[in-house]
């Protein structure tokens, strides 16, 4: 056989060969059709293992977890069952049973820390707050009197049902006092100001009268 063929023979043969790998490298996995589509589930195109291919993580409301994994040649995962730890960007810290159910109280869950893993926050409209974090191995909180920054955008103030819709009024969610969480400014066309700010607890604003220094930012100023 010359070596033209043999050259050629190769070539078919690795052409062949690659055709046959696993979806995986590169591209990532590929998501089955009808998975993670049930009602309350969140599907996830991440890299899990950050072997630099996307892999898929399916969580739902009910604490359910399925991963598909190019480190497990992108098998598909229709059990679940999996631990938060195997796809940490996607299913980040757990909600512990009872944990930030309270009247008044809103839940988060996001990056706090930029550490690429979802943490949860907890605040309520009293000013209290609380916060698992994945730096802290997602140990529970239940203590409390979280400090705005540990978790700016998870405790940033939130905008009351009926809160500046009069007409005219205009609503900008900006961090009025540089602590890093985002208030709450109103104005209107009659020249009104209202605010809910972080450092006051975010306490609700129904009165108004601010000055315009109180948010330069919201207030367009």
């Amino acid at each position: 056989m010359s070596s033209r063929v043999m050259l050629l023979f190769c070539v078919l043969l690795l052409t062949s060969m690659i055709g046959q790998l696993p979806h995986a490298q590169g591209t990532g996995c590929s998501r089955p059709s009808g998975w993670c589509i049930h009602k309350g589930s969140v599907a996830r195109n991440v890299d899990c293992d950050r072997d630099g291919a996307l892999d898929w993580a399916c969580s739902d409301n009910a604490g359910g977890r399925w991963a598909i994994l190019s480190k497990n040649k992108c098998a598909a995962d229709w059990s679940g069952g999996k631990p938060t730890s195997i796809c940490p960007a996607a299913f980040g810290c757990s909600k512990p049973p009872g944990w930030c159910v309270h009247t008044g109280s809103v839940l988060k869950q996001l990056d706090c820390d930029g550490d690429g893993v979802l943490d949860l926050a907890c605040s309520d409209n009293t000013g209290r707050r609380w916060a698992i974090l994945s730096k802290n191995n997602c140990a529970e909180d239940w203590i409390g009197g979280k400090p705005v920054s540990i978790c700016p955008n998870g405790f940033g103030c939130f905008r009351p049902a009926g809160w500046c819709v009069q007409k005219g009024s205009v609503a900008r969610n900006v961090d009025c006092d540089g602590d890093g969480a985002l208030d709450w400014a109103c104005s209107d066309s009659n020249g009104g100001r209202w605010a809910i700010l972080s450092k006051n607890g975010c306490a609700e604003d129904w009165i108004g009268g601010r000055p315009l220094s109180i948010c330069p930012k919201g207030f367009g100023k």
